[in-house]
């Protein structure tokens, strides 16, 4: 018969390779699945308030964004202030939709050379963009639960892009036969 140790042995081997980096991973990773689950976040954040701000733009005088909750809790307010294009005249919240559609991308275009190095960097310069953001957003004296929570999303996909540096980094620690 087939002894049983040996089909043990077999079975480990066939995980080790399925999980190698030398095989076709067709699997996502949950760190790939978390980061394109931000990203949607983020971009629906983003496309909200893209569509806030030409609401308020337009003049539509009826129209109450769902993010203003108050009168200094008023996400309008913030997205048509002087701080809301700080980029050649381009709304925040366009880069940021640019930048969330990048992201989606990053787990999938494996090819690109150096990507994680990129992925961290771009995620760096978006939470540092953020924490300036939030800084000004509090010497308006406003809060914008929809800025409050692109910020989040930054930051949860800068932590994340560390996470994905370090595990990629670590050399493999698997048995050689």
């Amino acid at each position: 018969g087939i002894n049983a140790e040996y089909m043990g042995t077999v079975f480990n081997r066939i995980i080790e390779l399925s999980v190698s980096d030398q095989t076709l991973n067709i699997m996502p990773s949950c760190r790939s699945i978390f980061i394109q689950l931000l990203s949607i976040v983020g971009l629906g954040l983003a496309l909200y308030a893209l569509y806030v701000e030409h609401k308020v733009y337009s003049g539509t005088e009826d129209f109450v964004a769902l993010c203003d909750i108050g009168p200094k809790a008023s996400c309008s307010k913030v997205l048509t202030s002087e701080s809301s294009h700080l980029f050649f005249d381009i709304p925040n919240a366009l880069l940021g939709a640019i930048f969330y559609v990048a992201c989606f991308f990053y787990p999938i275009l494996t090819f690109i050379p150096l990507r994680k190095y990129l992925f961290v960097a771009a995620t760096l310069f978006s939470s540092g963009l953020s924490v300036y953001l939030a800084t000004v957003l509090y010497s308006m004296g406003d809060f914008c639960i929809l800025c409050v929570s692109t910020y989040v999303v930054n930051f949860f996909l800068f932590f994340t892009s560390l996470s994905e540096l370090s595990a990629r980094g670590k050399p493999s620690k698997k048995k050689q036969y």
